[in-house]
């Protein structure tokens, strides 16, 4: 896939510039991760994506269960990626972009997975 976002692989029409952009494309904290644009690599870790109408009260384990495991834009990543791709690299790449420790119990994401 080298280093492609996840709207150009699943062509998926939500990408930057277009009319109902998804939610990873604005994403700035996860930007660069896995060399992604934004969230464009980590859009199963990102909650209220376009590709599910019903992830918005989701937590991150249960859309991976319920959505991404079966994603092939996912399994792509993980297969591509391997560990860099864990949850807790992410969330440890998003907490370094943060300008202190406190502010990552502010992450919608955060509070919906890891504390609910």
């Amino acid at each position: 896939m080298d280093n492609q976002p996840c709207w150009e692989v699943m062509d998926c029409g939500k990408g930057p510039g277009t009319p109902d952009e998804c939610v990873v494309v604005n994403f700035q904290l996860a930007d660069g991760f896995l060399n992604g644009e934004n969230a464009s690599r980590a859009c199963f870790y990102t909650i209220g994506t376009s590709c599910y109408e019903d992830d918005a009260d989701m937590s991150v384990p249960e859309k991976l269960k319920e959505y991404c495991m079966q994603c092939p834009f996912y399994l792509n990543i993980i297969q591509e990626e391997g560990r860099k791709s864990n949850f807790f690299y992410y969330l440890k790449y998003i907490h370094n972009r943060l300008e202190s420790e406190d502010r990552l119990y502010e992450l919608p994401m955060v509070q919906k997975s890891l504390f609910k």
